[in-house]
């Protein structure tokens, strides 16, 4: 039988009126003590676990939609130029810009063209500055939401085959081996 101090010491631990273990239901409070320190430690533990899978999605989130040029990953953007053929048949030729991790970009403008253009892209605000690096022009795009629109104003010159106010749509990431 412990002390009178031990047993008031673990009447106030497990709230119970004095004099409760002199009965015979000590082991229900015991119980009920040792489910409600599990249930709070399972709820404690999906909390957290909660906490960190959101966590995660942000970062996720963050690195496939934030505009910055780590967290890009290589994408592909188009817009469709409308051509007119000879005979008066008019089709839409698609014209492409990869914005690569590296720093670099390709630009094509249509399927129909033998042109193509290369250099190097950086982030300046809410722009995109394309450098053809063979004729040291530079090109802006403006970023508008997952978007990004030509601004002929702020550029040296056209782009090859894009007028003022083009608006190059995000299409997809691209894996590096393709």
């Amino acid at each position: 039988m412990p002390c009178a101090e031990s047993m008031e010491a673990l009447e106030d631990f497990f709230g119970v009126e004095k004099g409760y273990f002199l009965t015979d239901k000590p082991d229900e409070v015991i119980v009920k003590k040792n489910k409600r320190v599990r249930k709070t430690s399972v709820i404690c533990g999906v909390l957290t676990g909660a906490a960190v899978a959101a966590l995660l999605v942000v970062v996720f989130v963050y690195d496939i939609f934030g505009f910055n040029k780590g967290a890009i990953v290589e994408r592909l953007y188009s817009y469709n130029k409308e051509i007119t053929s000879p005979s008066g048949e008019i089709f839409v030729d698609p014209c492409s810009l990869y914005l690569h991790t590296d720093g670099t970009f390709f630009y094509m403008p249509g399927y129909l063209s033998s042109f193509v253009m290369d250099g190097e892209w950086k982030k300046e605000n809410d722009a995109i500055i394309l450098t053809d690096t063979t004729r040291s022009e530079n090109y802006v795009l403006r970023i508008k939401g997952n978007s990004l629109v030509y601004d002929e104003a702020s550029s040296d010159r056209p782009l090859y085959g894009v007028k003022d106010g083009t608006t190059f749509a995000f299409i997809k990431n691209i894996c590096e081996n393709e």
